[in-house]
């Protein structure tokens, strides 16, 4: 069982513990998937283009009306452990990635979650 003095102080740190204690092994390998905002089909293709020549899986979602609101995601995933240091790790990699878009990571969930 896991405490919730175990793990950071933060966002991250509070989604790891209720994934624990919801039964999620935080030792085993993951599919993380984090979200990004694209604004546009375009932008989120070109996204997806660049992300996976850096190994992630991604794809473009479009929310319902998105060509009048602009609400286009990015949904980016990656086999990793759920471990708090390697979360923000790849979340700064990420972001490194996403700033040549105008854009940044929104957060992350595990993909079977």
């Amino acid at each position: 069982m896991v405490s919730r003095g175990d793990l950071a102080n933060d966002d991250d740190g509070d989604v790891l513990y209720r994934l624990a204690n919801k039964g999620v092994d935080l030792t085993a390998k993951r599919e993380i998937e984090f979200t990004c905002w694209a604004g546009n089909q375009r932008a989120g293709e070109n996204i997806v283009e660049d992300l996976v020549s850096y190994g992630y899986r991604s794809t473009v979602f479009a929310d319902d009306g998105a060509t009048v609101t602009g609400d286009v995601s990015v949904y980016a995933s990656i086999m990793m452990l759920p471990d708090h240091e390697l979360l923000l790790a790849e979340q700064n990699r990420l972001n490194a990635i996403l700033k040549f878009h105008g854009t940044s990571c929104d957060g992350w969930v595990i993909a079977s979650s």
